[in-house]
């Protein structure tokens, strides 16, 4: 699916939404892969292999598209790495499989190439509704205006700064107990896991990721997600 339809699809079919990029394929290929803010492990590799090959049936599952590819930092890598390693990744996708939703939708690349276009296709999702932030303590997310002013509520669920995976089981009894409308996830590779499980048990869950800080980086002349710190040194409020 195109990155519009994708936030279509979450839209009007209120789907959940879960996003594998290079981190969460590279670890799901290979349990010794580690990343700043996560610590892999057989279980997490597991948990993604399980989430992009028995998908719950409300979760829209987001992969990197070819057209993408080609906006990566370094094409030809990006190119080699999936000759190499994407008959691996096929074979763990259903035949059932009828449908994905492109992975950049939370990326700068989003907003550079649909503008206010991009920004209203995710607000439509929320607007109006009451949403819970699951994210991790001293997350470098926000709540911008530009993005989020349209929702009812919002209140916040922190998971630990780094390693969040060891702290979903906590995380999903948590969000039970408050019955939320809408999740949104900023929880790196643990987001992935974290959507998939929620959307199990019946709650929408949405991997935004970097949503806010490719948001600033396109508009305000941010840094680069990746180039950002991965805790900002303080406790949220």
């Amino acid at each position: 699916m195109s990155a519009t339809d994708t936030l279509i699809a979450v839209h009007r079919e209120r789907l959940s939404l879960a996003r594998f990029g290079d981190g969460e394929l590279g670890m799901m290929l290979n349990p010794k892969l580690s990343i700043p803010f996560q610590t892999n492990s057989p279980d997490l590799a597991q948990d993604l292999r399980t989430t992009l090959a028995e998908p719950a049936e409300n979760l829209l599952l987001c992969l990197p598209s070819t057209y993408n590819l080609k906006r990566s930092a370094n094409p030809r890598m990006a190119a080699r790495w999936w000759t190499r390693h994407g008959s691996r990744i096929l074979q763990l996708i259903p035949e059932s499989a009828t449908r994905f939703g492109d992975q950049m939708v939370s990326r700068m690349w989003f907003f550079e190439e649909y503008g206010q276009d991009a920004v209203r296709l995710w607000r439509d999702i929320w607007d109006g509704r009451q949403a819970l932030v699951v994210t991790g303590e001293g997350s470098r997310f926000e709540l911008l205006d530009e993005l989020f002013d349209n929702l009812q509520s919002a209140d916040y669920l922190f998971s630990v700064a780094k390693d969040a995976y060891a702290d979903l089981d906590r995380v999903v009894d948590e969000v039970q107990k408050r019955s939320p409308d809408l999740v949104l996830i900023s929880l790196g590779v643990a987001g992935t896991v974290l959507a998939h499980r929620l959307a199990r048990v019946g709650v929408q869950a949405l991997d935004i990721g970097h949503l806010s800080a490719s948001w600033n980086y396109v508009y305000k002349d941010g840094q680069r997600p990746e180039a950002m710190p991965v805790w900002t040194g303080q406790a949220n409020n």
